[in-house]
C-alpha cells in the first residue's frame, strides 16, 4: 500500500493540525476508503490545498486508491483554476468547504471542512505509472506540471526517512505548503516512518505557530532560506527548544553566514543540521550534507541520497573525474520523475527521463 500505511500501528497518531484535529493511522486508512467510495475509479482530481487535515487526508486517499491528484494552493486565482480545469479536465475537485460555493459543481462528500465536488468533465487517458502532478519552480501561472510515479513518491519517502533517521517517535512540524515539493516530502517521509506530522498553515511570526510547535513537542523543522532569515530575526538561535532534534533545509542556497550559524547552533545545542538539495523533478530531495560535515563543508550540497547517483559531465556527455573542472551536474535515481505535462493529452506519456 502507499507508504506501507497499512503496516503502521493503527492507534498511533499520524497527523495533528493547528486547528486541533487529530487522526490515527487506523482512522487515516478508514477515511481513505470512505473518500474513495465516492469516486470508485482511477481518475484525475484537483486538490486545492491548505496545510490542514483535509488536504493531507485527501492526498493520502488519492495515492492509496490510484486516483491522481494535481495539487495547487487553495489561494490560487479563480481564473487560473478555470484555465487548469479546461486544460486537464478533472472529474473531481477536493477543496476547503468555504470555497466550495464559488464553483458550480455538485457536492458529493464532506470531511474535515473539505468538500468533494463532481465536475462531470470527461477526463483524459492516464499512464498507469502516473501518481501525482506538482508544479515546478518557475512555472507559477503556467499549466506545466511534473509527472510523478508511485515509485518516485515511495522511494523518496523511504530515502528521506533513512538519511534523516526518522523514527515512530518523531514529530515533524510541517509548515511548508503541501503543494510545494519540499512540504510534501516532509509529510510523506514521516508517514512512511510511522511518525507524527504536525501540520501548520500559520506564519512563522505568528505566536500560535510557536505555541503549536512547543505544545506538541516538535522534534524536527524543515525550512527554506527565507524561513531561516525570518527565524534569525526572531532570535531563533536564543530559543530554548529542548525537544527539537533535527533542523533541515532545502529550497535554495543559504547564505554562508546563516549556514554557519545553523551549523554552530546545532552543534552547541546537541541538534542535527542537515542541508539538502533537490528539485520537483527529483521528488524533492537529491542530495544531502551529513550533519557531521555541516561546519566543514559550508554551502556544499553534500552527496547523493541513498539509491541515487550524482556526477558531472562535459559538453560531450563524458564524465569528469578531475577536481575543479566545470561541467553539468547529472542526477540519476528512482525518484527521478517521468517528465512534464503541459496539457491533459500529456498524462498518457511514459518515462521521458529514463
Amino acid at each position: 500500500m502507499f507508504l506501507d500505511l497499512d503496516l503502521k500501528n493503527k492507534s498511533s497518531i499520524a497527523v495533528i493540525d493547528d486547528t486541533g484535529s487529530k487522526i490515527t493511522y487506523g482512522d487515516l486508512l478508514r477515511v481513505s476508503s470512505e473518500f474513495y467510495s465516492y469516486i470508485n475509479k482511477r481518475t484525475l482530481i484537483f486538490i486545492l490545498s491548505e496545510n490542514k487535515m483535509g488536504s493531507l487526508a485527501g492526498y493520502v486517499a488519492c495515492l492509496s486508491n490510484a486516483v491522481v491528484p494535481l495539487i495547487i494552493s487553495a489561494d490560487t486565482d479563480a481564473d487560473y483554476i478555470e484555465v487548469l480545469t479546461n486544460t486537464y479536465k478533472p472529474e473531481y475537485i477536493w477543496l476547503p468547504s468555504e470555497y466550495s460555493d464559488k464553483l458550480s459543481f455538485e457536492k458529493v462528500f464532506e470531511k474535515f471542512d473539505f468538500t468533494l465536488l463532481r465536475t462531470d468533465l470527461k477526463g483524459y487517458p492516464m499512464n498507469d505509472k502516473l501518481s501525482l502532478l506538482l508544479s515546478t519552480s518557475g512555472s507559477t501561472g503556467s499549466p506545466k506540471f511534473v509527472r510523478h510515479t508511485y515509485k518516485n513518491v515511495n522511494e523518496s519517502a523511504k530515502n528521506v526517512a533513512t538519511f534523516f533517521n526518522i523514527s515512530q517517535e518523531d514529530r515533524a512540524i510541517a509548515i511548508l505548503p503541501m503543494q510545494y515539493t519540499m512540504g510534501l516530502s516532509v509529510v510523506t517521509s514521516h508517514l512512511y516512518a510511522g511518525a507524527t506530522v504536525l501540520l501548520s498553515g500559520a506564519n512563522l511570526t505568528d505566536k500560535n505557530f510557536w505555541d503549536f510547535l512547543k505544545d506538541n513537542k516538535a522534534t524536527s523543522f524543515t525550512g527554506v532560506p527565507f524561513s531561516f532569515e525570518i527565524l534569525n530575526r526572531l532570535r531563533f538561535f536564543r530559543m530554548d527548544l529542548p525537544h527539537l532534534k533535527l533542523i533541515t533545509q532545502g529550497g535554495g542556497k543559504l547564505s554562508k553566514k546563516l549556514f554557519q550559524q545553523l551549523a554552530e547552533f546545532s552543534n552547541k545545542t546537541g541538534k542535527k543540521f542537515i542541508a539538502t538539495y533537490g528539485q520537483t523533478e527529483g521528488t524533492a530531495r537529491m542530495a544531502f550534507l551529513p550533519a557531521s560535515k555541516a561546519t566543514d563543508k559550508i554551502g556544499s550540497i553534500g552527496k547523493a541520497i541513498p539509491g541515487g547517483k550524482l556526477y558531472i559531465v562535459d559538453e560531450n556527455g563524458k564524465k569528469i573525474n578531475e577536481p575543479d573542472t566545470e561541467g553539468e551536474l547529472i542526477y540519476e535515481g528512482p525518484n527521478v520523475t517521468l517528465g512534464y505535462a503541459l496539457n491533459g493529452h500529456d498524462l498518457i506519456k511514459d518515462d521521458e527521463n529514463n
